[in-house]
């Protein structure tokens, strides 16, 4: 199940699409202050936006009506204008505020959307695999730690932001050419083990007839 293009598809995306969230959490502080924030709104911020994580049954509640590509694809939509705009309009304290919920908004919802999409897609057996799905989430910060530890500075942390709305609009480009949501169906047993099945079938049947003689 874990090769299959469902769920490839599905791990990829949300190891991309989860970049600008991981970056936003650890950096808005330091990136408003770059920027003229007060320390006092900034802490302010965090509290909101968490508020606007924890509300990310929102997403969910979607896939009630809509299909997965389409509320995931608003997801991804939302968080490009906002990983561009919290760079166009840092320097606006409120206006930088909204688009951090933003994306926190959207980060609280790969934990919804993504165990419901594999619960579509293979039933009863996806409890086998959000264990490892889940592990989008490591990956994706072990790889964001590297390249911070190269590449941030004061001077950088607008090119982050705009990378990650880079890597959501490359999950986005995944999800419409790539993404399938094809329910998913185990193999059919091999055929050389049908074979020796009515072979020995047979074999029993011939048996019992000359017993019967």
């Amino acid at each position: 199940m874990m090769k299959s293009r469902q769920f490839v598809s599905i791990y990829v995306m949300a190891a991309f699409s989860f970049f600008l969230g991981a970056f936003t959490v650890s950096n808005y502080k330091a990136f408003g202050e770059v920027n003229n924030i007060g320390e006092n709104f900034l802490t302010m911020i965090g509290s909101i936006g968490a508020f606007f994580a924890t509300i990310r049954f929102i997403w969910s509640g979607f896939l009630d009506t809509y299909s997965y590509r389409k509320v995931y694809g608003a997801l991804l939509c939302v968080q490009i204008v906002s990983g561009i705009g919290i760079v166009l309009f840092s320097h606006i304290k409120w206006v930088y505020a909204f688009f951090y919920s933003m994306i926190l908004f959207c980060e609280g919802g790969h934990f919804t959307l993504v165990p419901n999409v594999l619960k579509q897609i293979f039933g009863p057996k996806a409890t086998q695999l959000y264990g490892f799905a889940f592990s989008f989430t490591g990956f994706t910060s072990l790889s964001l730690l590297g390249l911070q530890m190269a590449f941030l500075s004061d001077k950088t942390y607008k090119y982050f932001f705009l990378g990650g709305a880079l890597t959501s609009g490359i999950a986005l480009v995944m999800l419409i050419f790539w993404f399938t949501d094809a329910k998913y169906e185990s193999k059919p047993p091999n055929k050389i083990v049908v074979i020796l099945d009515d072979i020995i079938e047979v074999n029993s049947d011939e048996k019992d007839v000359e017993l019967k003689r």
